[in-house]
Order: structure tokens, then C-alpha cells, then sequence
């Protein structure tokens, strides 16, 4: 009965995924920084409050709604025109990936392209973990979520 709408929700899916890989592939150099740094920098906010974005493959079952609340989160910060949002896009293409694994293609390119950061992403990270009144967190551009690990085929 619904699964013409467990269909509708997953190319919708595919169709944000895609459109967020493209957005990376051809962004330039300070672009893909500034979006590594933003990433870390949610990944610390919410250590911070006892969740590991980075082994989220562990609870994300027990929390179906996490992508929900990302969304809502998100929405927020479109409202109040936070460029920090597109951090919290990583991490919400990566949930969904782990979720549902004929999107796991789309998480792994995901992290291939933040893996691109330069040294320059870590400048940032400190810089918004400061501005925050954060600890020191994730600036690993090579550390990517368990579960969506490059291939070695």
C-alpha cells in the first residue's frame, strides 16, 4: 500500500544526494574547506551531547528520526541564513546513506570528496570551534564515518 511512497522518498533522496555530490565535485579549493570544517565542527557539536556522528552506524537504528532532526536543524539555519547548514548536510546524506545502503554509494563519494581538504580546512575548524566556545575536535580530512569506508575492490 505504501511503496510508491517508500519510492518517491528514496529517489527524492537519490536526487538531493546527487545534487550535494555535484555541489562538491564542483566547488573550488576554499569551498570544499570551508564545507570539510563545517562538518567536523557539527561532528564535535554533537560529541559534544554524547553523539558520535562518526560511529553513528551503531545507534542510527535506534534513532530513525535522526535524519528528521537534522532536516529541522537545518531549515533553521536556511531561516536565520547560517552558512553553517551545508556541515550539517553532510552528515545528513551520510545518516541516510547508512540507512538505507542503495544510497551508500552517494555517502562513500561524499566523504572521497571532503578527503580533498586541504590544510587550510583545519585553519577553519579551529576557527569556528573558537567562535562556538568549543574544544579542539575532528580535522582528519581522511576519517570518514564507519560504514561508508572507501572500497577496496
Amino acid at each position: 500500500m505504501f511503496g510508491w511512497f517508500g519510492k518517491k522518498a528514496e529517489d527524492t533522496q537519490r536526487e538531493e544526494a546527487t545534487r550535494f555530490l555535484d555541489s562538491l565535485r564542483g566547488i573550488d579549493q576554499d569551498g570544499l574547506d570551508s564545507i570539510a570544517a563545517l562538518a567536523w565542527f557539527w561532528a564535535q557539536k554533537y560529541a559534544e551531547t554524547g553523539l558520535d556522528l562518526y560511529e553513528m552506524d551503531s545507534w542510527l537504528s535506534q534513532r530513525m528520526f535522526f535524519p528528521t532532526e537534522l532536516v529541522k536543524s537545518i531549515k533553521v539555519l536556511q531561516r536565520d541564513r547560517s552558512a553553517s547548514g551545508v556541515g550539517l548536510h553532510v552528515w545528513l546524506h551520510s545518516a541516510r546513506a547508512l540507512m538505507y545502503p542503495e544510497l551508500r554509494v552517494y555517502g562513500r563519494d561524499i566523504w572521497a570528496q571532503l578527503a580533498k581538504a586541504s590544510p587550510e580546512a583545519t585553519s577553519l575548524a579551529i576557527q569556528f570551534y573558537q567562535q562556538a566556545g568549543m574544544r579542539f575536535g575532528e580535522t582528519d580530512p581522511s576519517r570518514v564515518p564507519t560504514g561508508l569506508e572507501p572500497l577496496n575492490r
